[in-house]
């Protein structure tokens, strides 16, 4: 019943969404939109953030890409997206969006090229084994191929990149928080907000969880602003927090 009721809920919040965006039919029809990131960016807009660009690192098919899009329409957005399949995805859902750039690399804390775990639920792929703890639905190590991909720093895009403020930093990408804000020192410099999820289990071998991440993010800067989602596994339990920080 509790998980039927918070699925209503984010269908409301999506909605309420709809009442203050301009979509277009073509938007509608994206393959890339889920409840999640509409939900996301509802809580965005609740605290009347302004962005200019949005980083979004792990970008998956698209869907918070294109949700971002809808409530931040003059902003340009820089996907970031590794594995093979889910950048092709990607770039056909963003192609009748022109403010959305993308780039078929993942982001770390130096250059190299390595090998990365593509799951079959692309969702969860990841540069780490899936933890052996892990029982939550879709996390599944028997259903991940390894796969070859780049890996640059963030302030090697930089200089590339028209980068106007504010900026929005988002993450999904599965235990690699710490090295992706490694690999942006310089740019954090202008990042005022950064959004990502924090697990409170073991997912993946290695993984920081929520307390060391806090802990780094007040060390460079940054104070959590709100908790804007969750991830519930088994028994409606709490396994990730979609949480937003700002500079301080």
């Amino acid at each position: 019943m509790l998980r039927v009721l918070l699925f209503f809920e984010r269908v409301i919040n999506v909605l309420k969404l709809f009442q203050k965006i301009d979509i277009k039919k073509e938007s509608l029809k994206a393959l890339a939109l889920s409840l999640s990131s509409l939900n996301n960016c509802l809580a965005l807009s609740k605290y009347e953030i302004r962005l200019s660009t949005i980083l979004d690192v792990g970008a998956n098919i698209g869907q918070f890409a294109l949700s971002a899009s809808f409530c931040f329409p003059d902003a340009v957005i820089y996907s970031f997206e590794p594995i093979p399949e889910a950048f092709l995805r990607l770039t056909k859902n963003i192609r009748r969006t022109p403010k959305i750039k993308a780039f078929n690399c993942a982001l770390g804390d130096t250059i190299r090229r390595t090998s990365f775990y593509s799951n079959e639920f692309t969702q969860v792929s990841s540069l780490y084994k899936i933890d052996h703890r892990n029982d939550n639905p879709n996390y599944n190590q028997r259903k991940a191929k390894l796969v070859e991909v780049d890996v640059f720093p963030l302030d090697d895009f930089v200089a590339n990149l028209r980068i106007k403020t504010p900026v929005l930093l988002k993450m999904d990408v599965q235990g690699m928080e710490k090295e992706v804000l490694l690999g942006s020192k310089r740019t954090l410099e202008v990042i005022e907000f950064i959004l990502f999820e924090a697990p409170f289990v073991p997912l993946y071998e290695n993984q920081l969880l929520f307390d060391d991440l806090n802990d780094y993010m007040r060390s460079i800067g940054y104070k959590l602003l709100a908790p804007v989602g969750v991830n519930r596994g088994k028994d409606d339990m709490i396994i990730e927090m979609d949480l937003l920080y700002k500079k301080v």
